[in-house]
């Protein structure tokens, strides 16, 4: 799905918070509480702390992926979801200790469009089913 709208990605804007459209296909929002949830909590507050700072109040949604989705082919999946009008943020570093960051922002003409973030957590969670996932963070601004 190449090219969004201009000035809001679908499920980021004032009328409300994200919504799961922003996420991968495949991934479903992290309904229950966990170990993972310390971990989740400080990349929010990490992502906030910079991404935030920079580019206004964003809407954080968790979701889990399957084990297997590699950082390449989520990065892919966004490059083609966004097109060609969403640019890479390469002012937030890529990797961090728990997980790896991607931020793309559409820019406006009267500056700072929509920002959306990605950020993958390298180590795989185990649900309260003894399942496992992939954590995944997708925060947009509003």
């Amino acid at each position: 799905m190449a090219g969004l709208a201009l000035t809001t990605l679908p499920g980021c804007s004032d009328r409300g918070p994200a919504s799961p459209e922003l996420a991968p296909p495949q991934a479903a929002p992290i309904g229950a509480r966990g170990v993972f949830d310390l971990a989740l909590s400080d990349a929010e507050v990490a992502i906030a702390d910079s991404v935030g700072r920079d580019h206004g109040k964003l809407d954080v949604m968790r979701h889990r992926l399957s084990p297997s989705m590699s950082w390449q082919s989520l990065c892919e999946f966004y490059a083609q979801r966004l097109g060609d009008g969403w640019k890479v943020l390469t002012t937030y570093p890529e990797n961090h200790a728990a997980f790896l960051l991607r931020a793309w922002e559409h820019p406006s003409l009267l500056g700072g469009g929509p920002v959306l973030v990605a950020a993958w957590f390298k180590e795989t969670a185990v649900d309260a089913e003894g399942r496992l996932f992939r954590p995944l963070l997708v925060a947009a601004s509003r």
